[in-house]
């Protein structure tokens, strides 16, 4: 959010302290500001939309905590990494079950990176045991969304993949700002 919100954002803050806080006084200058300080990142849209399905979601009317916030924006990514995880394991199958017919070929740098630290690599994936399919789906999945989480953080500048070969993962905001 920019600075010139701040009045929107005060005004989405009198609201929502008036719809969920018995005594309806105005949210004090103090408490806007941390909230300000703390979703400032977000675009005002994106701001107000977290607001607007914590409340819906709630069972208690409460005014929303600042994590609970955080946490309605960030939802949607957990969800996207979470199918990207399962989409990539698929993936995984497939090419384990073609093994040695056709090469190799990862669209996904996540999952080659997350077959090779789960199995080793998809060749010795494709010689697990089938009756462990579900433990090996959920140890993948559960690498695949860390690798993903820290690459949208900016943890995870360079993924080392098994040849040797280096993939450069920049931050969108450095690719966006040219530095």
């Amino acid at each position: 959010m920019k600075k010139s919100e701040m009045e929107e954002f005060y005004s989405l803050m009198s609201l929502t302290h008036e719809a969920t806080t018995p005594n309806h006084k105005a949210p004090s200058p103090e408490k806007v500001r941390l909230y300000f300080t703390a979703l400032c990142e977000y675009p005002f849209r994106v701001v107000r939309a977290a607001f607007e399905r914590v409340i819906k979601e709630k069972t208690i009317s409460t005014f929303p905590l600042v994590g609970e916030i955080l946490e309605a924006i960030s939802a949607p990514v957990k969800n996207k990494i979470e199918l990207d995880a399962h989409r990539a394991f698929s993936f995984i199958c497939e090419v384990a079950h073609r093994a040695g017919i056709v090469p190799i070929v990862f669209e996904d740098p996540l999952a080659e990176e997350a077959a090779r630290i789960s199995f080793g690599g998809v060749e010795k994936f494709s010689q697990m045991p089938v009756d462990q399919d579900t433990f090996n789906r959920k140890v993948f999945v559960d690498i695949y969304k860390k690798l993903a989480r820290e690459r949208i953080q900016g943890d995870l500048y360079h993924v080392r993949l098994t040849e040797g070969r280096e993939i450069l993962q920049l931050k969108e905001s450095e690719e966006k700002n040219g530095s």
